[in-house]
């Protein structure tokens, strides 16, 4: 991942995921760098919950505090998402590559719709805007 253009990743997404674990209501979790409009890229986490635990800001609140105690302000997560099921490989692991596939995905989609096309009209059908997303994504035209 690159933050404010540094390479922050490696090592702090593997440090996080460690932190994050180690709360007794988290079940198992991904870090993976998102495109984020301010620092280039930010840390947000994939959360499972372990049964009897739910998805809540409250949630949220005490897991970041769990882990900014335990990590550098530049390594904790800034954006927090609860899973059901993450995508895995045939072998158990989780694919973070899915996880950043789909963020990309979702921040692309939210610029085509900001973006006019060719008609000077702009893009607001969602069919419309998935699919130059889903072109753009597989021709490696986009910068995310």
């Amino acid at each position: 991942m690159n933050s404010f253009g540094h390479r922050a990743f490696d090592l702090p997404g593997r440090f996080g995921e460690a932190k994050i674990i180690e709360h007794p209501a988290v079940a198992s979790c991904a870090v993976v760098g998102v495109p984020d409009e301010r620092r280039g890229q930010a840390i947000k986490a994939f959360i499972k919950l372990l049964p009897g635990h739910h998805p809540s800001q409250q949630m949220i609140d005490e897991i970041q505090k769990h882990v900014k105690t335990r990590l550098a302000a530049h390594e904790y997560p800034r954006e927090f998402e609860f899973m059901d099921e993450f995508p895995m490989t045939v072998t158990g692991k989780i694919r973070r590559r899915d996880l950043r596939e789909r963020e990309a995905r979702q921040a692309l989609i939210q610029d085509l719709r900001l973006v006019p096309d060719l008609a000077g009209r702009c893009l607001d059908r969602e069919a419309d805007v998935e699919q130059v997303a889903h072109l753009l994504l597989q021709t490696n035209h986009c910068l995310y």
